[in-house]
């Protein structure tokens, strides 16, 4: 009788013990699932070719150094905001640019294969 009772409770432990187990399995497969469908989304909302955001690098503050100077801007650069990047044969590079001024300007850039530069765009933003 005693027997059977140990029996009884192993295997309801074990039992216990598997339901947790598929539970725990369960989560860790839908959380999985959540972390690929936010990872397709975030594909889907790239445009191939098109612009994608980057950081702000030195590169990025070279080029709006670039920018002012060729349209012989003297308020110094306070903030670079919303940098993009496109590839294409070399790159092309998007970015605002706020000066201690309190003036705004939205300009694009292409850097080619040999590193020279042309700008593209150069718009105040009201």
């Amino acid at each position: 009788m005693k027997s059977n009772l140990v029996i009884l409770i192993l295997c309801l432990l074990f039992i216990q013990c598997k339901d947790t187990d598929q539970a725990s399995s369960s989560k860790i497969e839908n959380n999985n699932t959540a972390t690929e469908k936010e990872n397709v989304t975030n594909k889907a909302n790239q445009v191939v070719g098109g612009f994608s955001a980057t950081e702000i690098t030195p590169l990025i503050k070279e080029l709006a150094s670039y920018v002012l100077n060729e349209n012989n801007i003297t308020s110094p650069l306070k903030e670079i905001t919303n940098a993009s990047s496109q590839i294409v044969s070399g790159k092309n590079y998007k970015f605002d640019m706020v000066l201690e001024d309190g003036k705004k300007y939205r300009t694009k850039v292409y850097v080619n294969l040999q590193n020279e530069k042309e700008i593209l765009d150069f718009d105040l933003i009201p």
